[in-house]
C-alpha cells in the first residue's frame, strides 16, 4: 500500500538505527466524508541527507476507521522499520 517512499538508498537510515541516533515522527489523517485514512512518517539520523519519507494508506474498513487508529498505524510502521 505504498504512496510515496524515499530514499532509495537506505544506507544512512540503517547506520542510524544500529548506532541509536535516529528520531523518528509520525502524523496520519482520516478523512470522515471520503473514508480515506493516510499515515506518513519520517525518521532520519544525523546527517542532513539521511532522512526517509513515507506515506502508506492505512488499511481497515470504513465502520471502525479513526483518526486514531491512523496515527497508531504510523508508529507500528516506524516499529516495523525499526525492527527489520
Amino acid at each position: 500500500m505504498k504512496i510515496f517512499l524515499e530514499p532509495l538508498d537506505w544506507s544512512v537510515i540503517v547506520n542510524a538505527i544500529q548506532t541509536g541516533v535516529y528520531i523518528a515522527v509520525t502524523d496520519g489523517s482520516f478523512g470522515p466524508y471520503t473514508h480515506i485514512a493516510t499515515a506518513c512518517w519520517i525518521i532520519e539520523g544525523l546527517l542532513p541527507y539521511g532522512r526517509a519519507r513515507v506515506a502508506v494508506q492505512t488499511p481497515g474498513n470504513k465502520e471502525k476507521m479513526d483518526a486514531y487508529r491512523v496515527k497508531l498505524y504510523g508508529i507500528y510502521c516506524i516499529l516495523l522499520c525499526v525492527r527489520a
